[in-house]
């Protein structure tokens, strides 16, 4: 993971979640499949974040 204190984490070498990340910027990622920007995200598959296996969900809210 990046630097959690400063609030990025780092999904995959595709996909780094920070403050201010939007949904919009999200959209441009492979993760994004359609889905509605105000609930839950599943990500597909497994991800490795320092190498470990996760399953990870986003919650992006639109403001």
């Amino acid at each position: 993971m990046d630097d959690i204190s400063d609030g990025f984490i780092s999904i995959s070498d595709k996909l780094t979640i920070y403050p201010d990340f939007s949904f919009e910027q999200f959209k441009h990622t492979k993760f994004y499949k359609n889905q509605d920007g105000i609930k839950m995200i599943y990500l597909d598959g497994q991800q490795i974040i320092d190498d470990r296996k996760y399953t990870v969900n986003v919650v992006i809210l639109q403001i």
